[in-house]
């Protein structure tokens, strides 16, 4: 069988027949149909990998995601168009969540954007070099309109004087750079090398704080080349540096935010990342807001969340019940809290909710400030409780905020977040066998080249069958919201 392998930036030999991949098993038939088994996928998981077939997918699943309600005008500053295909490469552990998955959920759920196809196109423990050199072979063919890309943590072990530091960095982020205006991208986002973790990484203390006092300057230097080369910059280090202190100082300074070797970073700090790159692309974090005039028994919601009913009621005490529609969903965190691969604590240690996922409720005609409101939000399965003051609701609250994990979204998101991961996860062995293996697979098979095109034609139209599918899941989704008078001053 095929080995898993490293990219270091110089072509690596594959050591496998072309009946590995079953190339013309798949293609010589008139059909093009890949099959689960011709192309490493199990037969059993989630429903929504159990149809391989891709052009039946692709016909039903843009069928169904043509009556996907949009629910509001992208804003001015968004840079992604419907349509778009996003290549995310940074060099950060994705065996589980990764930056990709989280980017990828947001533009489907939380502000979508019509057919927006996210891919994680890095490879495991890349270097800035090694990406720069696969750039034209790997991302070619599959024609992103944006690539975001991250590398460069492992260029801490030198600081500003390093030759590191005044040549191969600035050369080779450059010449990333313009590999990427090449392959026509149309938008660009270079994000800075992240950080170790200075708990774990060679033991922490001195040599930890080296390295991440070195990764500074090389943020630097990226600010200043993405300004020349007129592409945007993402400054990823900052961010994770604040965020890694203060989860260290709420959870404990064992809690990880990388894997056991201190370097990459793990899913729970992808996040952040996550978080950086999306502001960069110009996402604004308005989900929705629904305003409520409490006196009247009335409420008004944004694009993407619509009033069904709304019932005033003065016994057993002064209640307003709101029936809701949502087709825009804040952000859901999940996992245990303990876990690397969770973001159900890390969202505490960086102004997440605050910047992305604002799902705002603002309540009128409460009376005194001081006046003491019970909010009951939830759905036919079961319904979750919060305490506020009239004068916090006059003021508008953050419903993700306040309710966090306990949302009547989480389900919903949970079955989304699934069926996203199994169809990233189909593509990782795809970016690696198919897309960076493409000229070596050419050489195996010399009397009929033409053979792994098309197999990379027909990878990409089963992807985007996948990720056309998995967006019909996201279906209006009905919430009850009770806001109750409990006590008056």
């Amino acid at each position: 069988m095929v080995a898993a392998r490293r990219s270091t930036g110089k072509t690596d030999r594959i050591h496998s027949a072309e009946n590995e991949l079953g190339i013309a098993a798949c293609l010589e038939n008139k059909s093009f149909h890949l099959s689960k088994a011709s192309l490493g996928f199990r037969e059993s998981g989630e429903n929504i990998m159990q149809q391989a077939e891709p052009h039946p997918l692709i016909k039903a699943g843009l069928l169904a995601l043509a009556f996907i309600v949009l629910t509001t005008p992208l804003r001015a500053g968004l840079v992604v168009l419907p349509g778009d295909t996003l290549a995310v490469c940074v060099d950060a552990d994705y065996q589980h969540r990764s930056i990709a998955m989280d980017i990828a959920n947001y533009f489907l759920m939380c502000q979508p954007v019509d057919g927006v196809r996210v891919i994680p196109a890095q490879l495991w423990n890349e270097r800035l070099e090694g990406f720069m050199t696969r750039v034209e072979n790997d991302l070619g063919p599959l024609r992103p309109h944006i690539v975001l890309a991250a590398h460069g943590t492992e260029d801490g072990a030198q600081g500003r004087e390093s030759r590191s530091a005044t040549f191969y960095h600035p050369t080779y982020f450059t010449q990333t750079i313009e590999n990427l205006k090449k392959i026509g991208a149309r938008d660009i986002v270079m994000g800075s090398a992240g950080c170790v973790d200075s708990r774990l990484f060679r033991g922490g203390g001195e040599a930890a704080a080296t390295w991440n006092a070195n990764l500074t300057v090389y943020r630097d230097l990226d600010r200043e080349i993405t300004a020349r080369e007129g592409v945007k910059f993402a400054d990823l280090h900052t961010p994770l540096m604040d965020a890694m202190a203060r989860a260290k100082e709420k959870y404990g300074v064992d809690y990880p935010l990388t894997g056991s070797n201190g370097e990459r970073l793990a899913p729970n700090a992808q996040l952040v990342e996550a978080a950086v790159f999306l502001q960069a692309l110009g996402c604004d974090g308005a989900i929705g807001t629904i305003t409520v005039d409490f006196p009247a028994g009335k409420a008004e919601g944004t694009p993407g969340q619509k009033i069904l009913s709304s019932a005033y009621r003065r016994e057993p005490s002064l209640s307003v019940t709101l029936e809701l529609e949502s087709t825009r969903y804040p952000f859901c965190f999940q996992g245990a809290p303990e876990r690397t691969d969770s973001t159900s604590a890390i969202y505490t240690c960086f102004p997440f909710n605050e910047e992305l996922n604002r799902y705002l409720l603002v309540v009128r005609g409460l009376g005194a400030a001081t006046t003491k409101i019970k909010l009951t939000w939830g759905n036919q399965e079961r319904a979750f409780f919060r305490e506020c003051t009239a004068g916090d609701l006059a003021k508008g609250v953050n419903l993700a905020a306040v309710f966090a994990t306990q949302t009547p979204f989480e389900e919903r998101w949970r079955q989304v977040e699934g069926a996203m991961h199994e169809r990233q996860r189909s593509w990782r062995f795809f970016n690696e066998w198919v897309f960076h293996s493409r000229e070596e697979l050419k050489q195996m098979i010399p009397h009929n080249p033409e053979l792994v095109e098309r197999l990379v034609d027909a990878v990409q139209e089963r992807d985007k069958a996948l990720n056309a599918q998995v967006a019909t899941l996201v279906t209006p989704l009905r919430h009850t919201l009770t806001i109750e008078v409990m006590s008056q001053p």
